[in-house]
């Protein structure tokens, strides 16, 4: 064999022994796309173990199974290791314009929300519908004080033997009623000359007030009770030698009087002609409008009584008593708590901002007979002043005796 052939010979065994060698090699897959051909390959449970050379003496190495995707060893099948990882998310480039167009909207977003809640925090909260509530004013007591002032007797009269025929009653203003509240102050005011008086409500706040006369009440003593508005219109039919017709039409805060016109207090104004059948005519007002720091008087209750005669109290306080229980001697005077009185009016006055009194308040009071003086005659001779005590705030009223 010559020299040339047995290098021929060489070559090719040693080409045959190089592909046995890589035959037998076991192969590793990494995530990242690299090949590893390896020997001895094992895998635990965390990591695969492995030698870059045959034979013992070459060092083994690991591998995190977390970074592998499949191994194959030399003699079986591939062996898928892990998952391969998710694609990476596709970053989407924003145009400078397209962010200018977003900042914006997100800008204008946060203003109107921004306005729309300053609006909200500026709009008045509604008001509730019903009756409201309202406090009282630290004036109330003064106010009631007033007319429950100390007062006793008239000047030096001595009480006489004979009995009384009727009494004036001194009013006081009931425990726990409300004279003034933060809207409204309720003022009695005495007729010049006559013993009756005027209940006047006065608005304190700086908008329309509305009394509801339908429902604003007196109460009497024996529990009945008449609204200020009734709703009807009250015609009385007579024969006289007078016309009366009455109206509204006309308000004036003291009586006056002339041949053919007369005009009472509280408004209502009636003319006069000679004719021999009467035709008396009330019509009544249902709201009475008070204007800021205004005032106005409540209305006159009119109404018919037993024998169809028209009957305008006028806010006059007049009580019917039993002689036996609290009969008096002429000029006697009799003092009386609020406990033992012989005779009380309560009063409900109702009133709203709003025509359409879906939201209203009320304030309530009382007056009661706290002192009588026994006449033997008529009221006629009976002089206010010389009441001891007596000033612009005391309120009387009549009692009669049965």
């Amino acid at each position: 064999m010559n020299a040339a052939t047995m290098k021929r010979v060489i070559i090719a065994t040693f080409t045959i022994l190089c592909l046995l060698t890589a035959a037998a090699q076991d192969i590793i897959v990494k995530k990242s796309g690299d090949t590893l051909r390896v020997y001895d390959l094992k895998i635990n449970a965390k990591f695969i173990t492995y030698r870059e050379n045959p034979g013992k003496d070459s060092p083994s190495k690991r591998i995190g199974k977390a970074k592998v995707l499949s191994v194959k060893k030399a003699k079986g099948k591939s062996v898928a290791i892990s998952a391969p990882d998710p694609a990476p998310a596709k970053v989407k480039v924003q145009s400078p314009a397209a962010k200018v167009e977003k900042d914006t909207v997100v800008y204008f977003t946060e203003i109107l929300q921004q306005d729309s809640a300053q609006r909200a925090a500026e709009k008045p909260a509604k008001e509730p519908k019903g009756e409201v509530a309202r406090a009282v004013s630290p004036d109330n007591a003064r106010l009631v004080g007033q007319y429950n002032a100390p007062i006793g007797g008239y000047g030096s009269k001595e009480p006489k033997k004979s009995k009384a025929h009727c009494a004036v009653a001194i009013m006081g203003v009931t425990e726990g009623s409300v004279l003034a509240n933060e809207d409204i102050e309720v003022e009695i005011t005495k007729c010049e000359g006559a013993l009756r008086y005027n209940i006047f409500v006065r608005n304190k706040s700086d908008r329309m007030l509305f009394v509801d006369l339908e429902n604003c009440f007196r109460i009497f003593n024996d529990g009945t009770f008449r609204p200020y508005y009734s709703g009807k219109q009250i015609r009385q039919n007579r024969k006289s030698n007078e016309k009366v017709t009455f109206s509204d039409k006309h308000t004036s805060s003291r009586p006056s009087y002339d041949s053919r016109r007369r005009t009472a207090s509280h408004g209502l104004t009636y003319n006069i002609e000679n004719r021999k059948e009467t035709s008396q005519t009330v019509k009544e007002q249902k709201i009475l409008a008070i204007p800021p720091m205004g005032k106005a008087a409540l209305p006159p209750l009119v109404y018919l009584d037993d024998n169809d005669e028209i009957v305008s109290l006028y806010d006059s306080f007049v009580a019917t008593l039993p002689a036996a229980e609290y009969g008096l001697r002429d000029w006697q005077t009799a003092a009386y708590d609020e406990a033992r009185t012989p005779c009380r009016n309560s009063f409900i006055i109702t009133y709203s901002p709003n025509k359409k009194m879906d939201v209203f308040s009320t304030v309530k009071f009382g007056l009661y007979v706290r002192q009588m003086i026994g006449l033997g005659t008529n009221f006629s001779s009976f002089d206010e002043s010389r009441i001891n005590g007596y000033d612009k705030n005391t309120i009387c009223g009549k009692i009669y005796f049965e």
